[in-house]
């Protein structure tokens, strides 16, 4: 074999090898004295289906320059089909990785068998040489993360009101968590806090079954903030290394830590349908910013599910122009960090506060508007605590209510129901402005049982401790959406829909027609009304494209061969469709994008 050329930067690969072909095509290689570069650090799979998202994402945020995924021939997975879930998988991480500007051509996926150690081998060399031509991974050098600071939990005690606890014990009548696990008992945390058993409450992974839902705390007559002595605990217990049980093995928490490098270099635009009116810099302080969220990252990540939050932030940009409002849209915001700072990982939150402060203030604008209750919560209440953060921030749902002169909603007179999320309701009291919508709408909306201040949250917070609890708590609450007759369940927090969808898959503890609901995000279903989307779910203008498009390239119908089938659908694999376009003022980024 040629010997290799020496290059500027060697780059670091982590290549994923199921057991039964891709690993034993690459140990052949190894006894069979084929030398290929040594850039590669090879981790067994079983099968390459058993490849978690997280892996590859948690691969990445390490420094990893580039990820490989090796497993068997598609006709010859041991496990019927498991490398068939490995493809879906690496397609939907093609999406994530072009949005956070790392680009598709950092993670591969090839087949290789147990016989062809020189194909492993050229596959290494090649890609070696492929992630050589690219500029460096802006998060290279990263896997050295330093401890956080520690505070002091006497202070933490003083700060959240913990002394004045009468020991009433309302605040675990109401825990929603409590009700269905007798271990858990916000009382008794406060009791061992009280008695100076920090190391106790700390190492208990009692303390990471918190909703932080603040049921308790509108029940207490003492002013407790429980939730926030929760959020400071859970710091002290990251510092020492006693972390929750990340849900989906945590790989959203790992993206939003990638967002908080400061080389990150995102394609957020390409989230947006063409034809919106949006801009990148502000005209004066009276202008609105979008706070988009996470929504393009977990239309992605959970493309599985029956969820289309992918759409919320072109919706939501369509309603404003509607109301004559051309917000500032940012290709490079970060997440906001919500999940970060109520996991306790203090410094992660703080990369992203300094981030989006010096992006956001950049544009001139004055106030943001979101259509997602944890952004507008963590925006409004905590990105002030931690630094000069000058902007009046609002929920998608007040702006339009403050417009509805000019907006034109026409909803069916179907009845439909409402879940209040703990963050736009308990957290900062927004109530009124989805209902008035609802309402305007004509769509008859009937209030569940518990609503308002008392409506049960979607039982899983910041992508944390998710399971029997958490299932328990959603099914209750869908059977209370199913029992008002409505055959929708509006939710105004993308979350709520995507841990309510996720609770009517797989098998239920109850008979399906008894919490099986149609859920539609708030902000999808006034773009509905107001006419901005087709049956599809598409904006009026991006349908009107595609049809147009589709009429232009139909072609007759044509007999194909098995033979010719098979190498179109190969040379429709290697190929690609060139993407659509967004255009901004000033600015225009790819949408789609080959995969």
């Amino acid at each position: 074999m040629a010997e290799r050329k020496s290059a500027k930067r060697e780059p670091r690969i982590v290549a994923f090898c199921c057991n039964w072909c891709a690993y034993a095509g690459a140990d052949l290689a190894g006894v069979s004295r084929v030398q290929y570069a040594p850039n590669v650090e090879i981790i067994r799979t079983m099968c390459s289906g058993r490849l978690d998202p997280a892996f590859v994402v948690r691969a990445f945020r390490l420094g990893a320059d580039g990820v490989m995924v090796a497993g068997c021939h598609e006709a010859d997975c041991h496990y019927i089909s498991g490398n068939q879930y490995a493809k879906r998988r690496v397609e939907e991480l093609y999406d994530v990785l072009d949005l956070a500007g790392l680009g598709r051509d950092r993670l591969l996926l090839r087949w290789i068998n147990a016989n062809e150690g020189s194909l492993f081998a050229q596959t290494v060399d090649d890609f070696v040489d492929r992630l050589s031509k690219m500029s460096t991974s802006p998060l290279a050098g990263n896997g050295q993360a330093q401890p956080p600071s520690k505070r002091d939990f006497e202070e933490l005690v003083e700060a959240t009101g913990v002394l004045n606890c009468l020991e009433c014990g309302k605040c675990t009548a109401s825990c929603p968590v409590a009700r269905r696990d007798p271990t858990f008992s916000p009382r008794r945390i406060i009791e061992r806090a009280l008695e100076d058993l920090a190391d106790e409450v700390e190492t208990d992974r009692l303390l990471w079954s918190c909703l932080t839902c603040e049921m308790c705390e509108q029940r207490c007559p003492s002013g407790v903030q429980f939730c926030d002595f929760v959020r400071g605990a859970r710091a002290e217990a990251r510092r020492i290394g006693s972390l929750g049980r990340a849900s989906h093995t945590g790989v959203a928490l790992d993206l939003m830590r990638i967002q908080g490098e400061k080389g990150l270099k995102q394609n957020r635009l390409r989230a947006y349908p063409e034809g919106l009116k949006m801009k990148t810099k502000a005209t004066g302080k009276n202008d609105y910013l979008y706070f988009a969220g996470c929504a393009p990252y977990y239309q992605a990540l959970y493309s599985e599910l029956p969820v289309r939050v992918g759409e919320i932030p072109g919706d939501a940009v369509a309603l404003l122009n509607a109301v004559g409002v051309r917000p500032v849209v940012l290709d490079n915001e970060r997440c906001c960090g919500h999940d970060l700072l109520w996991n306790g990982d203090i410094e992660g939150f703080g990369n992203l506060v300094k981030l989006n402060a010096r992006e956001l203030s950049a544009t001139g604008a004055g106030k943001i508007v979101t259509a997602c209750p944890e952004c507008y919560r963590t925006l409004k209440l905590d990105y002030p605590e931690h630094g000069k953060f000058d902007f009046e921030v609002y929920h998608i749902s007040e702006v339009l209510e403050e417009r509805l002169g000019k907006l034109d909603l026409k909803a069916d007179k179907s009845k439909v129901t409402l879940q209040d999320p703990c963050r736009l309701g308990r957290h900062l009291g927004v109530y009124d402005a989805p209902r008035k919508l609802i309402e305007e709408s004509g769509a008859e909306l009937a209030e569940m049982a518990r609503s308002r201040g008392d409506a049960i949250c979607c039982g899983v917070s910041s992508w944390v401790s998710c399971g029997r609890c958490s299932k328990a708590v959603q099914v209750e609450r869908l059977k209370e959406a199913v029992s008002t007759g409505a055959g929708r369940l509006i939710s105004p927090c993308l979350k709520c829909s995507i841990h309510f969808n996720c609770a009517l898959t797989g098998e239920l503890p109850v008979p399906r027609k008894e919490v099986e609901i149609e859920i539609v995000d708030l902000t999808s279903f006034l773009a509905e009304a107001a006419g901005l989307k087709d049956g599809a779910g598409r904006t009026e203008k991006e349908a009107s494209g595609a049809g147009k498009k589709a009429a232009a390239t139909k072609k007759p119908a044509a007999k194909t061969s098995a033979k010719s089938g098979a190498a179109g659908k190969k040379a429709s694999g290697a190929g690609g469709k060139k993407g659509s376009k967004t255009t901004v003022k000033g600015k225009s980024s790819s949408k789609g994008g080959e995969r």
